[in-house]
């Protein structure tokens, strides 16, 4: 599994389905389990921090994967982290 580290807040890359920033401070990550990642970060012109977001996570996906944790700059993204709230919905598997 990888992950970014953003401003000691780890998000998973692995089972990523979409990506929504949602309003100027909010971003949802949808993972293909029925998982959502909502981001509360700094105020951004919609879609900043989602434009700021894809290019960090090909680049840690491209990675080498003995370092499953790659560290965001403060120039890759910009705008500050300040929350991190999963939920989860129920997938039907059939």
């Amino acid at each position: 599994i990888k992950f970014l580290n953003v401003d000691s807040f780890l998000i998973a890359l692995n089972g990523i389905v979409g990506i929504d920033q949602t309003a100027a401070t909010t971003t949802v990550i949808t993972y293909g389990d029925g998982l959502k990642a909502t981001v509360t970060h700094a105020t951004g012109t919609d879609p900043a921090f989602y434009n700021m977001l894809i290019p960090v996570i090909k680049k840690a996906l491209s990675s080498d994967w003995t370092k499953p944790v790659y560290a965001v700059t403060s120039q890759e993204i910009t705008a500050a982290i300040s929350g991190k709230v999963y939920t989860h919905t129920i997938v039907p598997t059939s």
